[in-house]
């Protein structure tokens, strides 16, 4: 029966043969269990790997899943965290992959010279002399079996079931036999198929004491089987380290990718913090610049009135008349500074809630405005004949408008055209002038509050009109290429 010995079952049969019986014995390789773990860990991520692929070859059929599938994909390939998994990833395994190759042809290279190194020994160990003496002396030198073959045919080896079984055949291979006579070598290395394993066998030409040519062959021996076996496991376990390091670098490249951009975030929140910090400062600047300007217009409209009242030469009912107007606008010119930066500085969550507003009707109102204001300039509304409703609040959306406007007027303008129309679930505005337009190099600071190409006013405008916008889940571009300008204006379509 079969008997286990370590990671191996052996077995002795006897075999009926043309001259009786022979003792045949049979080994099956049960593998350890590490190498067994290993094969099975392969075979799982291979099987989870062709499920997923069908899994996607069905959903691939279904109607708009390749489509939903290519947007996640590029929206996702654009993320920053995607690139920096990636680059992570690749940095673990194009190692992992090359030195894996390098072991592999390195691990068939060693085989292939070892096996021909062991076969030449067991061929160098025959002793030569006639036939017989050969095969005699061989049998107790070599522990590979020895075939022997005269004019390229098998006429004994030192086992006598190869020479009733001949699994190599009868006569010497064809490219063998033309080395050896034609080429002139003395050896010769061939790889036969015995069943579904190849094995290599080594070839000697010698000289018998008669004159006789022959050649010596001698298959793998045992131990060289044995030695293959471990190279294959040694394989298995260089594609095995592969695979898990493949899978565990997808992992850690992730984490790390999600950990490295969880600490840029926080550098960019603190940055950003940093900026508010210095913006406000800035902001506080200017907004005691913006108080002092019309302070001091009040403060000499009280002198001159309290200089009015002790001097009878002047009509005080006159001065006094004059100088309430003025000091009343220089008030109005305050309450507007304070609740342009009460709007600047508003939480989103202080402010009320956005609702669907006639976008077109507050166009209409404020192009009106504009066309009796000052300045030679051709207003042109188009798409506003009819209704189109977006989240906003009224007020704000007209303030932002004039804001648009204003800037393009006092940018030079003469004519401004400006155009409403739906566009998906949006609404949108745009604004295009042919005024000076914004120099290249400012463009990227336009939205920063205080900032102004002008020297008068509170810089707030565009910053206001940004945060307002954003708060009714809009946004505002503005590009400029030479002289004019374009506002775009992008708000949510209401219900």
């Amino acid at each position: 029966g079969w008997r286990r010995i370590g990671d191996e079952l052996h077995t002795d049969r006897m075999v009926p043969v043309a001259g009786g019986n022979a003792r045949a014995h049979a080994e099956v390789d049960l593998r350890s269990f590490t190498a067994r773990a290993e094969r099975a860990a392969l075979l799982a991520v291979l099987n989870l790997s062709v499920a997923g692929l069908l899994w996607l070859l069905v959903a691939m059929a279904e109607r708009g899943f390749p489509r939903w599938l290519r947007r996640r994909t590029v929206a996702w390939m654009r993320t920053y965290h995607a690139r920096l998994t990636l680059a992570l990833f690749l940095f673990f395994v194009v190692p992992a992959l090359s030195f894996a190759l390098w072991s592999y042809r390195r691990l068939r290279s060693d085989d292939r010279q070892v096996r021909e190194l062991l076969v030449d020994e067991s061929l160098h160990a025959a002793a030569l002399g006639n036939v017989a003496q050969s095969l005699d002396t061989s049998a107790k030198k070599s522990e590979a079996p020895i075939l022997v073959y005269v004019h390229g045919e098998l006429v004994g080896s030192t086992e006598s079931l190869l020479d009733d079984l001949r699994p190599l055949g009868v006569f010497l291979p064809p490219a063998v036999q033309q080395r050896l006579a034609a080429g002139g070598e003395v050896t010769a290395g061939w790889e036969e198929k015995l069943g579904d394993s190849p094995v290599l066998v080594g070839y000697r030409s010698g000289v018998g004491q008669s004159g006789m040519r022959y050649v010596l062959a001698s298959p793998a021996r045992r131990d060289q089987l044995v030695l293959d076996r471990r190279r294959r496991d040694l394989g298995i376990l260089v594609l095995f380290g592969t695979a898990m390091g493949g899978l565990a670098a997808l992992w850690l490249s992730g984490f790390a990718a999600k950990r490295l951009a969880r600490d840029l975030e926080l550098s960019r929140i603190e940055v950003a913090r940093a900026e508010r910090v210095l913006a406000w400062g800035e902001m506080a600047r200017q907004v005691a610049h913006e108080i002092k300007n019309p302070l001091t217009p009040i403060r000499l409209g009280v002198q001159h009135l309290s200089r009015a009242r002790r001097d009878p030469r002047l009509d005080f009912d006159r001065v006094l008349d004059e100088n309430v107007a003025r000091i009343l606008s220089e008030i109005d010119r305050l309450d507007e500074i304070a609740r342009t930066f009460s709007r600047y500085g508003s939480l989103p969550a202080d402010l009320p809630p956005a609702e669907p507003i006639d976008v077109a009707a507050i166009l209409r109102d404020v192009i009106e405005l504009e066309q009796i204001g000052e300045g030679n300039v051709r207003w042109r509304l188009a798409g506003a004949d009819r209704e189109l409703r977006a989240l906003s609040r009224g007020d704000e959306l007209r303030d932002v408008l004039l804001n648009v406007f204003e800037n393009a007027r006092l940018a030079g303008a003469t004519e401004v055209g400006v155009r409403a129309q739906r566009d998906g679930r949006n609404i949108l505005i745009d604004t295009t002038d042919n005024g000076s337009g914004i120099p290249r190099e400012v463009m990227p600071r336009i939205f920063e509050p205080h900032f102004s190409t002008r020297t008068t006013g509170s810089g707030l405008g565009l910053a206001v009109s940004r945060r307002l916008i954003e708060s009714w889940g809009g946004r505002i571009d503005i590009t400029s290429d030479g002289p004019g300008t374009r506002v775009l204006i992008v708000l949510r379509m209401g219900d």
